[in-house]
């Protein structure tokens, strides 16, 4: 039987997330029961997990640069209740992605979902185009988005 030791290293600009793995667990990728030949243990201590779920629980308004999806744009007198509406029109169909609205003057916005990279926010846009087919990308700082998928 081997035995497969290592240590990860963020490099030191940032640590590079692949986010297609996020809320998934790594032990559905390796076999533990030993028939590929290979063993592996985790194990992760009790002051680890207090120590990250308080770095959490201290920031928890932390921004960063990332993509969202601008799904309304407009300036007319009715702006402010078609932007309403298409908010709620939008949390109804897709409630697992964070919609925000906002107003720069002179123009009512509603952006969508919270992606580190352009090609997260690619798929998105792909997905909601029927129902919104003038939707377009947009560079912004975001919220962190979750870890987990169910947060």
């Amino acid at each position: 039987m081997a035995a497969i030791s290592g240590t990860v290293h963020a490099q030191s600009h940032g640590a590079t997330v692949d986010s297609t793995l996020v809320g998934r667990s790594i032990f559905s990728y390796i076999r533990m029961d030993g028939s590929n030949g290979a063993e592996a243990s985790v194990t992760q201590s009790r002051e680890i997990t207090e120590a990250v779920n308080a770095h959490i629980s201290r920031n928890p308004s932390r921004k960063l640069n990332g993509y969202r999806i601008r799904i309304f744009f407009d300036n007319k007198q009715s702006s402010r209740t078609q932007s309403e509406a298409v908010l709620s029109q939008f949390r109804t169909a897709y409630p697992d992605i964070p919609a925000y609205s906002s107003y720069a003057n002179p123009y009512f916005k509603v952006t969508v979902g919270d992606f580190r990279t352009r090609s997260e926010a690619l798929a998105v846009l792909n997905r909601i185009r029927y129902d919104f087919p003038l939707a377009f990308l947009v560079k912004e700082t975001i919220n962190f988005p979750a870890v987990r998928k169910n947060e």
